[in-house]
């Protein structure tokens, strides 16, 4: 395996990627550790490079994946990889890549994610990686959302964010959905119905809100339908992660249960 020693101004330049302005700036952002570079591959992601740690380079799993890479191999000293690195106790492999393009031409799935101003990356990576294993392929961001591709982020979403298809939504309303055929279904506390009861189309966008705020009340207003989950306890409301959860796999038993 042949590799190019990481220069001063490369392991400069790129640590600042860790930056959501720098990655904004350069449409570029990085993946380290072996499952999510992995991930990354196996979902077809395009690297621009993989940085290897020194002491990491004769690792066998490491050496099985950047043998399947077609970029240049890089090997960082502990100094640059310091600069590089964004975990503590990370693994020693860093890679780097360019933002998905995203194809105004794509035919979206028949069940959509709309996100809006959803703030932690911990609850936005638990959201995509929920969104994968329920069929939810085309995720809307609304503005206001963390970042997708922060190293927390990543990491929460353990690669699921690779496997979607991630679209940025600017505008202030939800109608673009509602004229391309979807029945817009909004979480929320009040005013809602419960959604075992709630009739659900074969196309749905499934709007779920800011962790403090919920969806904006224009969305609300906008919406086909507004939905919560029917609870027991004594809690008012759930983790945006564990309740986005809840609802996605609501949603995809009842279109299977009634649409079948």
């Amino acid at each position: 395996m042949k590799t190019i020693p990481l220069s001063n101004e490369q392991a400069k330049r790129w640590s600042k990627l860790k930056q959501k302005k720098y990655r904004l700036k350069e449409g570029r952002f990085l993946i380290e550790g072996l499952r999510l570079v992995q991930a990354a591959v196996d979902a077809g992601q395009p690297l621009q490079g993989i940085v290897l740690k020194e002491s990491f380079y004769a690792d066998k799993k490491a050496q099985v994946l950047v043998s399947s890479c077609e970029c240049p191999i890089y090997l960082a000293s502990d100094k640059h990889w310091k600069q590089l690195s964004d975990t503590v106790h990370g693994q020693g492999i860093i890679a780097l890549a360019a933002f998905p393009e995203e194809s105004e031409s794509k035919i979206w799935s028949d069940r959509i994610l709309v996100l809006d101003r959803i703030q932690d990356p911990g609850n936005l990576g638990t959201i995509l990686r929920t969104a994968e294993a329920f069929g939810f392929k085309d995720v809307f961001l609304a503005k206001g959302c963390a970042d997708p591709f922060d190293g927390k982020t990543m990491r929460a979403s353990m690669g699921g964010v690779f496997s979607l298809s991630l679209h940025f939504w600017d505008s202030d309303s939800i109608m673009g959905f509602k004229e391309k055929g979807y029945q817009c279904i909004a979480s929320a506390l009040y005013d809602s119905q419960h959604l075992p009861s709630a009739k659900v189309a074969q196309r749905v966008a499934l709007i779920i809100g800011n962790e403090a705020n919920g969806v904006r009340e224009s969305w609300l207003a906008e919406s086909d339908l507004r939905v919560l989950i029917p609870m027991t306890g004594e809690v008012e409301s759930l983790n945006a992660g564990i309740a986005a959860g809840i609802l996605m796999y609501s949603m995809q038993e009842k279109q299977r249960i009634e649409l079948s």
